[in-house]
């Protein structure tokens, strides 16, 4: 992410962002290779640039190829303030972690089809300083540990940064200074992962019980010195997969209702209607603490396991050439 900045008759200036939008931001990151803006920016969210501007009021319908094609000032008939520079993100994600603040950094582009590609980071020279751009980009604190040589796996996209290299100052990874895929020398073998500091996402013990073993059994939450259940009347395999991560073992395989006992036969939640990216059930959608109409019977559980695929070879069919 970062100011935008265009270069005309030779010289490098910015868009000032008196009407700048998401639809502006989108054909920006499109011409730049990426598919798609998760969001924009204004003011000096990323320092002021050299105070020259090339274009002013850019109105797009965010289907253009460049932003030359859209409604806009003429160059160089700009009056607009040092701190009014428009901005947009690159994303990054982690990937192949059991917990959402864990995995192989991965940065995501795109070369004008529209299809998205994601694509790893080299390890060369990347340490906890670069780790806490990466981490705090995605709304996590610092980074607690970075680990070299694919620990998280390797990728089966291209190594897209190498040796990148932060002040610690910068708000998105793609500001810190890089060499792009064509100009590394990286390979698979040398991606990086890391592990964010996380905050504390719920506040109330959680175990899974009467199972045989630790990643499955039925869902209890400790509350006000009190075990209970969770009801199983709406439980699916997104509200299986938040609680696999909630306890760091896993993925969901299977989402369940009175396969593990009856417990205490008291509830504490009921009604919870996850999206399956929450880091707690606490943050799905649910009726309040212990209000409920659950039946003894009902009762929510797990399976989870330590391994999810990112890539299925499908083979070859025999006698098919």
């Amino acid at each position: 992410m970062g100011m935008v900045e265009l270069r005309y008759r030779n010289k490098w200036g910015e868009i000032c962002d008196q009407d700048w939008d998401i639809k502006g931001a989108r054909v920006v990151c499109r011409t730049l290779g990426y598919p798609d803006a998760i969001r924009y920016t204004f003011g000096d969210w990323f320092g002021r640039g050299t105070g020259f501007f090339w274009l002013n009021k850019v109105r797009c319908d965010g289907t253009e190829d460049s932003l030359e094609l859209c409604a806009r000032s003429n160059w160089g008939d700009v009056k607009c303030r040092s701190s009014q520079v428009a901005g947009v993100p690159v994303a990054v994600r982690l990937r192949s972690g059991v917990q959402t603040w864990e995995g192989r950094v991965e940065v995501r582009r795109s070369y004008g089809d529209d299809i998205e590609r994601w694509g790893s980071v080299c390890d060369d020279g990347f340490g906890l300083v670069e780790g806490n751009v990466v981490c705090r980009s995605l709304g996590y604190g610092t980074a607690r540990r970075v680990f070299h040589d694919a620990w998280y796996g390797q990728s089966t996209g291209k190594v897209y940064m190498d040796d990148v290299e932060c002040s610690g100052k910068e708000k998105d990874i793609s500001e810190c200074q890089h060499k792009m895929e064509w100009q590394g020398n990286c390979n698979h073998f040398e991606d990086v992962s890391l592990i964010c500091n996380a905050p504390k996402l719920f506040g109330h013990k959680m175990r899974l019980a009467g199972g045989y073993n630790r990643f499955e059994g039925r869902v209890e939450i400790f509350m006000n010195n009190r075990w209970g259940t969770v009801c199983g009347d709406t439980w699916e395999m997104d509200e299986a997969t938040v609680v696999c991560r909630q306890q760091g073992v896993g993925f969901a395989k299977e989402a369940v209702t009175d396969w593990f006992g009856r417990g205490t036969g008291y509830f504490w939640l009921d009604d919870l209607k996850c999206n399956g990216t929450e880091d707690s059930l606490d943050e799905c959608p649910r009726k309040p603490w212990g209000e409920t109409n659950c039946q003894a019977k009902n009762m929510a559980g797990v399976v989870c396991k330590q391994h999810e695929k990112d890539l299925i070879i499908k083979p070859k069919t025999r006698g098919v050439s």
